[in-house]
């Protein structure tokens, strides 16, 4: 018999049903997953199930369940003795206790933990908040189910001693400054001057490997510290010192292999070849129009997903306003 995991969250329950579609999507062959909510909306959460969807995961048959229904639907003991305050939130909940064998309690939000004493105290529990999706807007679900996959997914996998999944491959970004012209430079450098965004650009690249051409990587001058450069170029004598010299997009990727996450940073040609491979893009978008000799090419927006946007307006060294844009492919 599989192992039953039960998840709870208080409010309307969002995040213990997608943790409940995603553990029985990823995990069904080892474990059972249930979810409950102590105040379940209506009905799933438009956001939820789009969320969901992108990751190739239905959320057919997934529907907002109150704790109550879930312990009455199973069969009764009688309540045990408790403290008065423990007594209180049983009958809060239920007023019958499980028999059915539950293997671990998995609490997702940090009020969801006042259920557990409706439980037999014997019972495993794993207190894991994650972000709380106001407002149902598709991002905040999307990092709702991100962190579900790279947390909660790998926890259950060690507490009931499952194989690990393979690593997945390595991310690949693009972070690129544009105007609203989609200019990115002239006479390779950049047409503009925006402190916070180079401080932008070192806090996402550190510690990771950067793909460039041959151009971008002179006009930088040097590798950039704490960071793996990796130069494309088709000079099979290129050698520099201090970087990797490959001969192909592909060949840079592949010696990338090590990192989670492998950011490309220019130039054009590059931005054209990495674009269609891109999980994420990084854009800093300014809100003007800039002369110059280099653009980023078009790309469809209605296959990716705004997740995030700031806003930032400079007065020096120019008077300018930008955002900082993270895109994800929806698919």
């Amino acid at each position: 018999m599989k192992p039953t995991v039960l998840i709870l969250c208080t409010g309307n329950s969002c995040r213990s049903q997608m943790a409940e579609a995603l553990v029985n999507h990823h995990l069904g062959q080892y474990l059972r997953a249930i979810s409950a909510g102590t105040h379940p909306a209506a009905r799933v959460a438009e956001g939820a199930i789009e969320a969901l969807k992108m990751a190739g995961i239905s959320a057919d048959g997934l529907h907002p369940k109150d704790i109550g229904s879930v312990l009455a639907s199973m069969p009764a003991s009688p309540t045990p003795t408790l403290p008065r305050r423990e007594r209180e939130q049983t009958n809060r909940y239920a007023s019958a206790m499980l028999t059915e064998p539950i293997d671990l309690i998995v609490t997702v939000c940090d009020n969801a933990k006042e259920s557990c004493p409706v439980f037999p105290h014997a019972i495993p529990s794993i207190h894991m908040p994650f972000h709380d999706p106001h407002g149902e807007s598709l991002a905040s679900f999307v990092r709702v189910r991100d962190d579900i996959m790279s947390r909660l997914l790998p926890a259950l996998r060690t507490h009931f001693g499952l194989p690990q999944s393979q690593p997945s491959r390595a991310q690949l970004v693009l972070v690129v400054a544009m105007a609203k012209n989609r200019t990115i430079g002239i006479n390779n450098t950049l047409p503009w001057r925006i402190p916070e965004d180079l401080k932008h650009f070192k806090k996402l690249t550190m510690g990771h490997h950067m793909i460039m051409g041959r151009k971008t990587f002179e006009s930088i001058g040097k590798p950039l510290p704490g960071r793996i450069t990796v130069v494309v170029s088709r000079d099979r004598n290129l050698k520099i010192d201090g970087c990797i010299v490959a001969h192909s997009l592909q060949d840079a990727v592949a010696n990338c292999a090590s990192d989670t996450q492998i950011f490309v940073v220019g130039g054009a040609d590059i931005y054209v070849q990495a674009l269609e491979l891109a999980d994420t893009l990084y854009i800093t978008e300014i809100q003007q129009d800039v002369i110059g000799d280099a653009w980023f090419s078009e790309f469809d927006r209605s296959e990716w997903l705004e997740v995030s946007r700031e806003k930032h307006r400079q007065e020096t060294p120019e008077p300018l306003e930008y955002h900082f844009v993270e895109y994800r492919r929806k698919s």
